[in-house]
């Protein structure tokens, strides 16, 4: 039989195996598509104008202003 010392090896090993299967999935996890991705700000005013949300004098004023340097 094992004793406490065993049983304490193997509930380590347990642990540790179990955090190292966690940790590569976490890295593996395909990405979720449009979920996490950020649209840059010029491809939301793009979107808009297509849209109809915005008119052309506006989206060109503020395509400049996102253009101009900082």
């Amino acid at each position: 039989m094992m004793g406490g010392f065993g049983i304490g090896m193997l509930l380590i090993w347990v642990l540790i195996i179990g955090g190292v299967v966690l940790l590569l999935r976490s890295w593996w996890r395909p990405s979720s598509g449009g979920a996490y991705q950020a649209d840059s700000a010029v491809a939301i005013l793009e979107r808009r104008y297509a849209n109809g949300e915005i008119s052309r004098e506006e989206f060109q004023e503020m395509r400049a202003e996102l253009r101009r340097p900082r």
